[in-house]
């Protein structure tokens, strides 16, 4: 293999990974983004303004929304 064609092979990888990379950062900020808007829905389902995504210890799978009031409510999203 030639210096040549290592380094374009070397600039190609650079590109897939970049590329890959951009994906899956697109794909984590609309994941947070849903999760936020579902959070505001409920809130706002609720009488209430706005609300925050509060981690858990229970789960990975479970999202837990704290509608911030005078006195909180906490709302499971999933």
């Amino acid at each position: 293999m030639s210096r040549r064609t290592g380094l374009y092979l070397a600039k190609q990888l650079f590109i897939i990974l970049t590329l890959l990379y951009a994906v899956n950062f697109v794909c984590n900020e609309y994941l947070a983004w849903n999760a936020y808007m579902n959070c505001q829905s409920k809130c706002h389902t609720l009488g209430l303004e706005k609300g925050k995504i509060q981690s858990t210890t229970f789960s990975e799978d479970v999202t837990l929304c704290r509608c911030l009031a005078d006195t909180d409510y906490y709302v499971v999203l999933n």
